[in-house]
């Protein structure tokens, strides 16, 4: 019994020692699998937006502790004078965002402002507003359009996580950062057109949108581009995201490419073959995650 297990522990030494990228594959894998497992655990937990705002929702350095509500929004004051929407007392259907209340101008959708309101079907948002906060629309799988104005800056993360938009997304040229899975979990958007000033991208924003196939980039913008479908850095020398849904089978990575960037392939349910080039010096972590039928990565000389 003790030669048994004796020979068994040699044997998986051996598997360990002649097989290190294997055990590296099942790692990842593990971890991927662990990761989905956390995001689907964390969808499935819907917590009460009052609790939310309760626990992550502090008024910061520039709030003022003034909230109150006019109409049917639910709206707090900042130090400049402006407003943050915080909610609505009946968001159903179409919701239009005030660019004003009470002459006060709307800058700002705060965090979790209309988590989880299943009701709502579209969303326009004015010009007066700079910032989407975190969960701002998550979970808000009824709507199906959002009409964005023309002074967004920032939007948050998980912002607009599963929805039903469809199409082409075309974000307006002001926006500079766009956060976390921002985007995430949209079946029905099939290509996002960036615009000139964005300056900020996690890569992981459009991740698991089943049905997209092209990023493209406004040609004056000084920190991205697109090359057929798959965004870079401007230069080409990072591979930042590479579509959800494009349906070839093989890619090869230009040569000018030194980083592949976190999770650049994420979720990628086509590719079975990549080449990389040799001046790549740098694969960040998840850059291959859930590529289920990725098979064969070959390393150019």
């Amino acid at each position: 019994m003790k030669r048994i297990f004796i020979v068994i522990l040699l044997v998986l030494c051996m598997i360990c020692t002649v097989c290190p990228t294997k055990v590296q594959a099942v790692e990842e894998k593990i971890s991927a699998t662990s990761k989905e497992t956390e995001q689907s655990q964390e969808q499935e937990q819907i917590v009460p937006k009052e609790q939310l705002f309760e626990e992550k929702e502090e008024p910061s350095a520039g709030i003022m502790a003034i909230a109150a509500t006019s109409g049917q929004f639910k709206y707090s004051t900042l130090s400049d004078g402006t407003l943050r929407i915080t909610g609505h007392t009946a968001p159903t259907g179409a919701l239009s965002i005030p660019s004003q209340i009470d002459g006060k101008t709307v800058t700002e959708i705060g965090s979790y402002a209309f988590y989880y309101e299943t009701g709502i079907t579209s969303v326009v948002i004015p010009n007066t507003v700079k910032t989407i906060g975190a969960y701002a629309f998550h979970y808000c799988f009824g709507i199906k359009s959002i009409t964005f104005g023309t002074g967004i800056k920032e939007i948050g993360s998980s912002a607009f996580y599963y929805n039903k938009i469809s199409g082409n997304l075309v974000l307006p040229d002001s926006v500079e950062k766009i956060g976390s899975e921002a985007f995430c979990s949209i079946s029905g958007i099939t290509s996002v057109t960036f615009g000139k000033n964005l300056k900020e991208f996690d890569a992981s924003a459009f991740s698991a949108d089943v049905s997209l196939t092209t990023y493209n980039v406004n040609a004056s913008n000084p920190n991205f581009s697109a090359q057929n479908g798959v965004l870079f850095n401007k230069d080409k020398t990072e591979i930042v995201a590479y579509p959800t849904a494009k349906t070839e089978t093989t890619y090869t990575i230009p040569s000018t490419v030194k980083v592949i960037g976190k999770y650049a392939f994420y979720w990628n349910k086509s590719l079975t073959n990549i080449t990389i080039p040799n001046a790549v010096t740098d694969i960040q972590r998840g850059a291959f995650a859930e590529d289920v039928n990725l098979s064969t990565v070959t390393l150019r000389k």
